[in-house]
Formats: structure tokens, sequence, C-alpha cells
């Protein structure tokens, strides 16, 4: 069976198969205890700390925005999955 790309009966790589949930938290070891960032048990100053580590810019995230602003041969890049 092949599988062809924008043709009546293919398939549609645009097309999300699965929905992403994402979901940060904090984990107490050695007890390995699960906290998400909203409980309430989480002292805030630990939760201001998290949140600053999630938000900083890495370099990972500098090097997506790089490839999103760089253009090759004249024609912009365009991100695959």
């Amino acid at each position: 069976m092949t599988l062809i790309s924008g043709v009546e009966g293919g398939f549609d790589a645009d097309t999300e198969l699965y929905e992403k949930e994402e979901c940060n938290s904090l984990v107490v070891l050695p007890e390995w205890k699960e906290l998400l960032l909203t409980d309430p048990s989480v002292p805030a100053r630990t939760r201001r700390c998290a949140e600053a580590i999630l938000k900083a810019d890495s370099a990972n995230r500098r090097e997506e925005a790089a490839a999103l602003s760089n253009t090759w041969e004249g024609e912009p890049r365009i991100v695959s999955r």
C-alpha cells in the first residue's frame, strides 16, 4: 500500500492525529511525590523559581527563533515536524 499526500485517498500531513497536553510539575525526592505547580502546597518562592526556569531563553529556543527568521536562497525556511 502506498500513501501519497495531497491526493484523494492519501493522507494529509497537516492534520493533527493527536492532542498534545503540556503539564509542568515538581517531583520531590526521594519519595518521588509529583506536585503540579498550581498545587497550594508548593511554596510561592519555589513556584516563582520554577516559572522563571520555564520562561528562560534556552539555547534551543534561540535556535528555533533564528531558524524561523532566516531564509534559504531567498525562500523562508519551513520548520518540519
